[in-house]
């Protein structure tokens, strides 16, 4: 555990990679002037060392945001977070006749709500595709559903807009006749978005360019170079502002060059998770400087959960395990299951051991959808903590294939419902995960309908022969379109 001051200091956005093998990394921390050399899993393990909860500065309590906090993002794809442009976005659809439905966010383009529980998107403001300049023009155009113009987020009243409009979009063609007036049109309309938010009040997050390792650009090499002189440009810009509500956050996503890190794209263009949990992770660094440290349930109420702190428990096959919880392996074998603390929370866990080159474990809550009480068409909050390791606690835990966080509802002779959080990575990117889960969705049909086959599993599967260690803690299911006993 580190303090949280160190913790804001070694945030990924705060350190200049040198040189980056997948291996091993060089990288020069902006703030402190520190250096490190050594292997990406010792690094990984010290820009996402947990911090303290809290702690005393100067005499007084770190500030705590208890409320949910109003998130919006505007750009190109890169920020358009799958969600449609509603308040506070809610998974829905029907039950299907048969087999499932399921449906989930995008996790490649927004991971903060797992560092900063309390961030909730209300406004999706990213069209895939776009330049600035088509950016600049959707306030002018006829309004729909689906314009996204900068009116149209300033509408929805959130409490910070996070811009990832650059655009890449802009500089893909680029070429060395073209090179000044593209870098020019890009910066002066890329001020222009920032300006627009800025006047209305709201808080803004700038975040430039990720990066740029795709062949698909005629000239990739300018691409990078007018990418790199963008970030500086915009950086300066805000810098001389010296408003304590506009940031600029360089997430070190890519080297001096402009090249994407390996492990933090999968196309060159666009983050994959692994780059998403990096920037998910310097994001709610600057959401705690600028609105207090998230504190408290990202869905208070009533928790439909038994055994939720594990009060009771008894031994199983593979160790102690809560009552009502249970875990399994497919091709892999379970050992050690135990209640215990980590980072002042209780977790349960369990270490997996491999048995062939393809496999999963999975951790079963108690999750009986025909006992919920629920009523067609109510909205429900699920949310916990979750957690994977090497059994160490030290190593870099295996290279993550898939995994999946789901409530699945099955209904009486017909299909399921699965609102998830849910994703698949290739290519052995590098899995770093310590947080918070959780999403909101709507049951359009009442627990009369639905059966006690639903369940609530966390899975994670590795195609490696690592062994790891996988827990959760806290699970909370919670009815958010009833009233709440405050008294």
């Amino acid at each position: 555990m580190q303090s949280r001051q160190d913790a804001i200091n070694n945030a990924p956005c705060n350190w200049q990679v040198v040189s980056n093998d997948g291996t091993n990394i060089i990288a020069n921390n902006r703030v402190t002037g520190a250096s490190f050399s050594g292997t990406l899993a010792a690094f990984n393990a010290k820009v996402f060392e947990p911090a303290y909860s809290s702690e005393f500065s100067s005499g007084n309590l770190l500030a705590f945001r208890t409320t949910p906090l109003r998130c919006a993002t505007f750009g190109d794809s890169t920020a358009n977070v799958g969600l449609g442009n509603t308040d506070c976005a809610i998974l829905d659809s029907v039950f299907p006749a048969s087999g499932g439905t399921f449906v989930s966010y995008e996790l490649s383009k927004w991971c903060t709500y797992q560092f900063y529980p309390q961030a909730k998107i209300v406004a999706n403001g990213g069209i895939s595709g776009e330049t600035t300049t088509q950016m600049l023009a959707r306030d002018t155009a006829g309004y729909s559903a689906t314009r996204k113009a900068i009116s149209d987020i300033i509408n929805l009243a959130p409490d910070v807009v996070i811009v990832r409009g650059g655009s890449i979009n802009n500089l893909t063609s680029i070429a060395a006749g073209t090179y000044d007036s593209k870098i020019a049109t890009c910066y002066s309309e890329h001020i222009s978005i920032l300006n627009r938010f800025i006047a209305s009040g709201i808080a803004v997050i700038d975040e430039g360019f990720f990066g740029y390792s795709s062949l698909g650009a005629a000239y990739p090499a300018l691409v990078r170079s007018a990418l790199v002189t963008l970030n500086t440009m915009f950086a300066s810009y805000i810098a001389n502002l010296q408003k304590p509500n506009v940031v600029f956050l360089a997430a070190n996503l890519c080297d001096l060059a402009g090249n994407y890190l390996a492990e933090a794209s999968n196309d060159g263009i666009h983050l994959n998770f692994y780059g998403a949990l990096v920037l998910g992770k310097a994001e709610a660094l600057v959401l705690e400087k600028l609105f207090g440290v998230s504190s408290g349930p990202r869905f208070p109420g009533t928790n439909l959960i038994s055994n939720p702190l594990f009060a009771s428990s008894g031994a199983v096959g593979y160790g102690v395990a809560p009552t009502g919880y249970t875990a399994a392996g497919s091709s892999a074998t379970l050992a050690n299951a135990k209640i215990e603390a980590i980072n002042g929370k209780t977790f349960w866990t369990v270490e997996v051991t491999p048995t062939a080159g393809l496999n999963s474990a999975a951790i079963y809550i108690p999750f009986n959808a025909s006992t919920f009480g629920i009523v067609a068409n109510d909205i429900l909050g699920f949310e916990m903590d979750i957690f994977v390791s090497a059994i160490d606690g030290v190593s870099a835990p295996p290279a993550c294939y898939g995994y999946y966080v789901r409530n699945d509802l099955y209904k009486n002779a017909a299909g399921r419902f699965v609102p998830n959080e849910a994703l698949t990575i290739y290519g052995g990117v590098p899995w770093v995960y310590n947080a918070h889960t959780s999403f909101m969705y709507k049951c359009q049909e009442a627990s009369a309908a639905l059966t006690s086959s639903s369940s609530a599993p966390f899975l994670f599967g590795t195609a490696t022969m690592t062994p790891y260690k996988m827990g959760i803690s806290c699970p909370r299911l919670v009815k958010l379109n009833i009233a709440q006993v405050t008294e």
